[in-house]
Order: structure tokens, then C-alpha cells, then sequence
């Protein structure tokens, strides 16, 4: 249950995640076609972030991915802490 009376419920790239209800930045975003998150992003605050791949031999599958968390720094909507499980 959450803390906050209003949430969003986003469909993340492999989960969902209630989100608090508020305002949203302007953002310019760059995203994979099919992928809720994006690569990089510059939102009305004059903040730009941006991920890069890496490589791993560990086969993690679920939970928020980096290009999920770029959009939601951009945004303005972070989860609460420990809300990203799948």
C-alpha cells in the first residue's frame, strides 16, 4: 500500500510501479520504439541524463531497467524505495 492517496500505476519496460500523482517536467526524450524508458533525456529544469549498455553474463530478468529510471528522473516520478519488484 502506498503512502500517497493518488498514484499512477505505469507500465515500466517488465513491471508496473505506483508512482506519486503530481506534476510532470516537460521532457525531450529519446527512446527504443517498444520500450517505455529512454536513453537519454533534457526535461524544463535544465537536467539531462542518459545511460549506456552493459555487459554482463547474468541473465537478470524483471524489475525497473536503467532506460526506466532515465525516464523517470526526467519526469519528475520516481517510485518510493523498494516499489520496483516485478
Amino acid at each position: 500500500m502506498s503512502k500517497y492517496t493518488c498514484v499512477l500505476i505505469v507500465q515500466c519496460t517488465y513491471t508496473e510501479v505506483e508512482l506519486p500523482s503530481k506534476s510532470t517536467n516537460a521532457v525531450v526524450l529519446s527512446r527504443p520504439a517498444g520500450n517505455w524508458g529512454a536513453e537519454v533525456g533534457a526535461n524544463d529544469h535544465g537536467v539531462t541524463v542518459g545511460c549506456s549498455q552493459l555487459h554482463t553474463s547474468d541473465n537478470i530478468t524483471g524489475g525497473l531497467t536503467a532506460q526506466d529510471l532515465v525516464r523517470s528522473v526526467m519526469t519528475g516520478h520516481l517510485p518510493p524505495a523498494g516499489n520496483t519488484s516485478g
